[in-house]
């Protein structure tokens, strides 16, 4: 029973909708839907602490305003448990309530509170103003009035009050009070708002411990809880359209740009003509048009570094990157773009990289063209802001970062950026809008850029770069809190929060649309208290998904209405009345890679499963509920991960309980953890309703023939998903069943079947590849050498950019089962899985032999050893034959690199203009200090030059045995050696030395 429970519990949060809820039931268990999507939340952090110490939840109808609160306290203390209680003596929560104008300092006859014990107790004033004491302006109590409010307070299980000898999980609040006690009435003005603050009062139990307090506002605390100017203000229509609801898209230049998997090469042959999507203006014109027909008022234009092509640069020669005539041109259609786009609603935003210099210019002055923080550099950037704005007075804003590369350069944003943004003669109230990154900062470097330009607008990652659930990253909010913490100090407003992210990284190249997701995620931002977001679609055909994220960032509280969506794909692709399986097809298709997504979880812009994944990875690595971010594996007092290079806090709680396959089979994983085989279910019956959809639609013919060749074009999509979908399902149950024959629990066919299934399942993604792409598509490929475990840092530095296509990987997945098949034939259970480079190695078959060394020759003079190495005949380090090769550094000076071995050029020469294949096999006596590759093998010339060859480097734990392989391309000369390191104090066996070249 309690399987199913939590199957459901996955299927909901990860592909339900959310529909509107009934009312709260005040039970005190804060489990009602009602909460988690009707309510505004806030989510408040002790200062070091991965989860919320309190979260303060609000919400209404027209009869009454809903209060709820879910407190974690470790000591919970109370006595006060009856009505008109002094329940601020006691661990406790309060609300404040303001309904007048929000300017006024004291209380007043339109200011409320409402306060409730963890011991159960309540209590409730209204401000009168005319007081005196103490307590001046007073509010009556004991209150002369009774409040008509119903509450419930629960303890959470395993607290026990007012005992300090165990560990208190806290307690839950819920409330409700009639809009009639307070003054108000429905309907009310959406426009209207009323003052919020929550408290939760901490108390220790001790008289000695000074009472602490969280507050849902920044600075209000117990000496000036009772001013209402402080209080936040908020609408009572809490489904109004977000303020902000924005598209990204490139800025479509190349501007002498490259990196970025050819992300803005693509733009170079066509950038200066007419037919260019650049110059083209009736495609911006049909842009801006959709735009305004789906509600979006704002649009973010991305590249690294727009001022070449957007500006003259007269003070700096050399900069430009276009002749003047040329640069004339396309200033004038920059202006033209933005006052097309105010025509329309629509504000545009431009974004850029912090430190992205222009390549020409920084050749001149001997600059490297990112990261160079110099004085020149700034100088030039503060110019480029100032000549923008000055340049196009209507352009909305900019958006940039403070880090993560460089680190720490907060510094330069308030001198270069912001220096610039005030060098415009604007007022700093009404100039332009900076929208600054979270990513790779701290919140005591933005309050700094905030407080040199209030009018920033803080932008966080709302899935981190990934799309696996609809829900707001709870990290965004934090950040912005504690922002705001930091500028109640120095008496600056509020920052406003914004979202951005979309169907990218793991999703680019394939469908996704759908349009509940959107609707709940939607409902999440707005719960959340932020102002907007930016949609950022790198899917496939995003049309669908991006008509969905403007409806529902439009008409918030919109309930989900499917005839409505159905019409929409009608409109699209004339489907008539198969809409309703075409609707089914892509909320299925859509579902996939996002579940996948949970269980093997990167929050990293490179991770990007859908070119394949090897079994390794699915082994290993982590799932939403485990991944840590331990590439910054220290934290400073505040909790802050260190260094500065991504996120603020470590990962936080996305409301998922969800096993790895490694720690779910060695039943190590959390209680209650949902099963990896519950995740391979899911999937499967998402490609099931899919293909079973996609085998109708394929019969149906679409009106007109655009219609149709769109439909099949879409029904290819969707089919590449459903394939992709089964091999990962197959691919699931093929690791669960690697891990329970390596631990003894199960027969080899229960991994070597499904493992099967996925290549043949593989086989059916590329068929339907082929007919959407025909060349590699650029892509991150994680190329993963090292022996597991894996460390975040590990599975992030292990991405290189590629050219990929599905039909490249199928003969590595073919390779892969074979290998598989042989070490459990060869090793059993004790074999390792092959890592990237034994999969993407040639065939032997396809080899020629050129050099083979044994190590069985002493005197064999195709080889040097250095410090350290040695062959050696000791029983336990002779991996084959009699003798094998030892490099053992533990004994030398030196943390850095030890040369064990190096072939002979002369001995055993290779040839130039020929590739090569190196083949070795290793076990690791001692794998070194950890955090470091402490093995490297490559390539090197005669003369010292640089080491060449990629994946050079590995790491693995002592007593791990497995193969080595290193490709070379045509090499391009004759002198070239191969080498092995070793680094610092480590040891390593070696033999079976291939050095081959294909026949």
């Amino acid at each position: 029973m309690r399987r199913e429970v939590l199957h459901c519990i996955l299927i909901c949060i990860i592909t339900l909708p959310i529909a509107a809820a009934d009312a709260p039931s005040i039970s005190g268990f804060v489990d009602d839907a009602y909460w988690s999507t009707q309510a505004r939340v806030w989510s408040i952090y002790e200062s070091a602490e991965d989860h919320p110490a309190a979260r303060f939840w609000l919400g209404h109808d027209e009869q009454y305003l809903y209060v709820a609160a879910d407190v974690n306290d470790p000591n919970v203390v109370g006595m006060q448990s009856g009505r008109k209680s002094e329940i601020w003596q006691d661990d406790s929560v309060e609300i404040f309530l303001d309904f007048g104008p929000g300017d006024d300092r004291e209380r007043t006859p339109e200011t409320f509170s409402f306060g409730f014990s963890a011991a159960g107790g309540s209590g409730w004033t209204r401000g009168t103003g005319d007081g005196s004491g103490d307590n001046y302006p007073a509010y009556d109590w004991p209150p002369p009035w009774d409040s008509a409010m119903s509450w419930a307070v629960r303890l959470k299980v395993g607290t026990t009050l007012n005992f300090s000898g165990d560990l208190d999980q806290g307690y839950m609040i819920e409330a409700r009070i009639p809009w009639s006690e307070l003054g108000q009435s429905a309907p009310f003005d959406p426009q209207r708002t009323i003052g919020v603050c929550f408290l939760n009062i901490r108390q220790s139990g001790n008289p000695d411990v000074e009472t602490r307090v969280l507050s849902s506002v920044p600075g209000v605390e117990l000496s000036n809880k009772h001013n209402p100017s402080l209080w936040q203000r908020i609408r009572l229509d809490m489904n109004r359209p977000l303020p902000i609801r924005g598209m990204v898209a490139d800025l479509p230049l190349w501007l002498g740009m490259d990196g970025d998997l050819d992300r803005w090469e693509k733009y170079a042959e066509l950038e200066d003509a007419p037919e260019g999507k650049w110059l083209d203006r009736s495609q911006w014109i049909a842009e801006l048009d959709y735009l305004r027909k789906h509600k979006y008022n704002a649009l973010l234009l991305e590249h690294p570094h727009p001022f070449t092509g957007l500006l003259a640069l007269k003070d700096f020669p050399g900069a430009a990157h276009f002749s003047a005539a040329q640069g004339a041109k396309h200033r004038a259609q920059f202006s033209w773009l933005l006052a097309e786009a105010r025509e329309r609603g629509v504000e545009v935003y431009l974004s850029f990289q912090n430190i992205c210099l222009p390549a020409r210019w920084t050749g001149d002055k001997q600059l490297e063209e990112l990261g160079a923080d110099t004085p020149a550099a700034r100088a030039y950037l503060r110019g480029a802001i100032k000549e923008l704005f000055n340049t196009y007075p209507t352009l909305a804003g900019v958006a940039t970062e403070a880090g993560p590369w460089p680190a720490g350069c907060t510094d330069f944003v308030i001198e270069s950026i912001v220096g610039g943004l005030k060098d415009i003669a604007r007022s700093t109230k009404t100039g332009p809008v900076l929208l600054l990154h979270t990513w790779g900062i701290y919140p005591e470097d933005a309050a700094r850029i905030v407080e040199a330009w209030p009018r920033t607008c803080l932008l966080h990652e709302i899935n981190g770069r990934q799309w696996f659930l609809p829900a707001v990253d709870q990290r965004g909010p934090r950040f912005a809190y504690r922002v705001n913490e930091l500028l109640a100090e120095r008496t600056v407003s509020p920052v406003p929060l914004l979202g951005i992210g979309g169907p990218e990284s793991a999703c680019a190249y394939m469908y996704w649309g759908d349009p509940e997701w959107m609707r709940n995620l939607c409902q999440d931002v707005r719960r959340q208290g932020m102002d907007g977001l930016f949609f950022r679609a790198d899917s496939a055909e995003p049309r669908f998904a991006q008509a969905a994220m403007g409806y529902y960032a439009h008409a918030v509280d919109a309930t989900y209405n499917r005839r409505f969506w159905e019409g929409q794909l009608h409109n699209m692709y004339g489907v008539g009345t198969h809409a309703g399986q075409l609707l089914d097809a892509v909320q299925s298709a859509s579902g996939i890679i996002p579940i996948l997504s949970t269980l093997l979880h990167g929050q990293s812009p490179r991770f990007m499963p859908q070119f394949g994944l090897p079994l390794t990875h699915y082994v290993e690595m982590p799932s939403i509920s485990s991944f840590v971010a331990d590439r910054c594996v220290v934290r400073d007092p505040q909790g802050y991960l260190i260094p500065r290079i991504g996120p603020t806090w470590a990962n936080p709680d996305w409301g998922l309980n969800l096993a790895m396959i490694r720690d779910d089979v060695e039943r190590t994983a959390a209680l209650n953890a949902v099963s990896p085989q519950i995740v391979a279910e899911q999937i499967l019956r998402h490609t099931e309703t899919c293909r079973a959809r996609l085998e109708g639609l394929r019969r149906f013919q679409a009106p007109n023939q655009d219609q149709n060749e769109a439909l099949e074009r879409l029904l290819s999509r969707l089919e590449l998903n459903t394939a992709l979908g089964e091999h990962y399902a197959y691919k699931i149950a093929a690791a669960i069943g690697w891990e329970n024959y390596r631990t003894y629990r199960g027969r080899q066919l229960g991994c070597l079947e499904p493992l099967q299934q996925s290549v043949r399942a593989w086989e059916r993604a590329t068929a339907a590849a082929e007919s959407l792409y025909q060349d590699p598509l650029p892509a991150w490929e994680s190329r993963l050498v090292s022996a597991p475990p894996w460390s975040a840092e590990q599975l992030w530095q292990s991405y290189q950019p590629a050219h990929l296509h599905w039909s490249q990987q199928r003969a590595r997945f073919e390779r892969e089962f074979q290998l598989v098949q042989r070490t459990m034939a060869e090793l059993g259970p004790r074999g390792p899985l092959p890592l990237w480079d034994q999969i993407d190695a040639w065939s032997r078959d396809q080899m020629h032999t050129v050099h083979l060394i044994l190590f069985e020759n002493a005197a064999d003079s195709r080889y040097l050893l250095g410090p350290g190495a040695a062959l050696t005949r000791v029983a336990g380090q002779v991996l084959e034959g009699h003798v094998s090769l030892l490099i053992d550094t533990r004994e030398l000076e030196g943390d850095g690199w030890h040369l064990g071995m190096i072939t002979n050029s002369a001995q055993a020469p290779l040839l130039p203009y020929r590739p090569y294949q190196i083949t070795l096999s290793y076990a690791v006596l001692d794998g070194g200090s950890e955090g470091e590759p402490a093995f490297a093998i490559g390539l090197r010339p005669a003369d010292g030059g640089e080491d060449i060859g990629e994946n050079r480097y590995w790491a693995a734990p002592t007593g791990y045995r497995d193969r080595r392989v290193l490709q070379y391309g045509a090499l391009d000369r004759d002198d070239y050696s191969f080498f092995i390191k070793v680094r610092g104090r480590a040891a390593i066996l070696i033999d079976e030395l291939y050095i081959d070249t294909p026949k």
